[in-house]
Order: C-alpha cells, then structure tokens, then sequence
C-alpha cells in the first residue's frame, strides 16, 4: 500500500489545512504509518514519488482540496490499483467507465478498517484489476491526435448525451 505527500495541505491556507484531505491524509499517516508492507509518509519525495507508485499494487487514491487528487490519475496510468476513499466522488465519464473494474471504493465510515479491507482483497482480484488498468488507462488521458476509447471520445459521448437529454421534450426534438 503506497501513499506519499503532504498531509498538511498548502502554507498558503493553513488556517484551513485541519480540512485537507477531510482529514483522511492525516488519519492514514497517523495510524497506517507502521503498518508492514505499506509505505504511508506526509513526507513529499518527488525523486522517488514514481517508482515507488510503479513498484506498489495499491495507491491510496485520498482527497486534496477537493474530493479528488492528482493521485488517482497518477495510480491508473503507472498501475497501481487506486483506492478511493471519497465517498461522494464523481469520476471523470463514469457513465461509460465501470471504475470498479480497476479500482478499489472503501467508505470513509470504514478508514479505521482499512488494513483489514485491503488485507481481504484477494491476489486474483489483484491481477485483475492491474490487468484492466492496462486497458482503462486510455480512457482517462486526451491523446494526440484523438484515438478511440481515448478521453477525447468519452468527452464527446458525455456532451452529446446532455446535449440530448436537455433538448429532449423541445418543439425542434435533438436538432433544435
């Protein structure tokens, strides 16, 4: 299990740096720091932040700022199966993109439980979920030029949903 970075947030907001993460970072480093086989640190390493998330199976994918991190995107694109920890996260295209075939939910309520859950997890489940990674991965980056099942192609089949669900019921029908 890998997490690496700050727990305190930004010196620029530190009045609010107690609401980083919902408190997540914090509680993860204070209780999970010692835990055998997980690398938990409030200390950034950009030398090794990479390679540690290419050698590791599972990155806690927690909340910065918002109910999202940089991490969840760094996790799916160099393997390592994110664990999400934001109970009311909307992810990018989930309409088309079934997240929980390459990543793993555990409800904030449950935290304090979190060597047990992972513990549980069970070494195929592992492969198969760092398999499907291998294949996601795209949907969630803007190549170029545009390649199918990239974002790119996720974005334009949000957009033309809403487009019709909004017009839908309108005199002129989807062409108005």
């Amino acid at each position: 299990m890998f997490t690496r970075g700050t727990v305190a947030g930004s010196h620029k907001a530190f009045k609010y740096n107690k609401d980083y993460s919902l408190g997540v970072r914090q509680h993860l480093v204070k209780h999970f720091a010692s835990e055998q086989g997980w690398l938990m640190s409030g200390e950034a390493n950009p030398a090794s932040y990479h390679s540690e998330l290419l050698r590791s199976q599972m990155c806690i994918a927690p909340a910065g700022w918002e109910l999202w991190s940089v991490r969840l995107f760094e996790s799916i694109l160099l393997g390592c199966i994110p664990v999400i920890l934001s109970d009311d996260l909307h992810l990018p295209f989930q309409s088309q993109i079934d997240y929980s075939q390459f990543t793993i939910k555990v409800p904030h309520a449950s935290l304090s439980q979190l060597p047990e859950i992972l513990g549980a997890v069970s070494d195929e489940t592992i492969r198969r979920k760092q398999a499907s990674l291998k294949t996601f991965w795209k949907a969630v980056t803007y190549q170029t030029p545009p390649a199918p099942g990239d974002a790119w192609e996720h974005l334009l089949h949000e957009l033309q949903a809403r487009v019709h669900h909004n017009l839908r019921g309108t005199p002129f029908g989807f062409w108005a």
